[in-house]
């Protein structure tokens, strides 16, 4: 593909990111397609198809993020060990306004928001 076009996969969708100035244009996601964007630019891809975190000591399938088992102490201070699954799918409305928040690092973020809640969610119940 000649400079300046840009490419968009059928697994992804794109925001588009002028190269010499640095702005990115959260306003106009990007489908699948091919896309004339002038020379010195880029898109920013995120998927559009189903993520998976995991939390287990098992090893996963391709594709998924693996992580070690959780670790939380339930309503008596007892030690829980979770294996714990999550998927989630970005929305092509949403991608703008993740990116604004996170950047690209939103899966980090989103992964330390789940450890949280996840560990507090257990001081509510007693393990027998």
């Amino acid at each position: 593909i000649p400079a300046g076009f840009i490419e968009v996969t059928r697994l992804n969708f794109g925001l588009a990111k002028n190269g010499v100035s640095g702005v990115v244009d959260m306003e106009s996601p990007m489908s699948e397609g091919r896309y004339y964007l002038g020379f010195w630019s880029a898109a920013i891809l995120f998927p559009n198809t189903l993520q998976t975190i995991e939390f287990s000591e098992e090893k996963p399938e391709d594709g998924v993020q693996h992580l070690s088992v959780l670790r939380g102490r339930d309503r008596d201070g007892k030690r829980i060990y979770l294996d714990v699954s999550v998927q989630y799918l970005l929305s092509k409305n949403k991608v703008g306004a993740i990116y604004q928040d996170m950047l690209t690092f939103y899966e980090d973020i989103y992964i330390s928001e789940l450890r949280d809640e996840l560990s507090k969610a257990c001081n509510y119940f007693a393990i027998a």
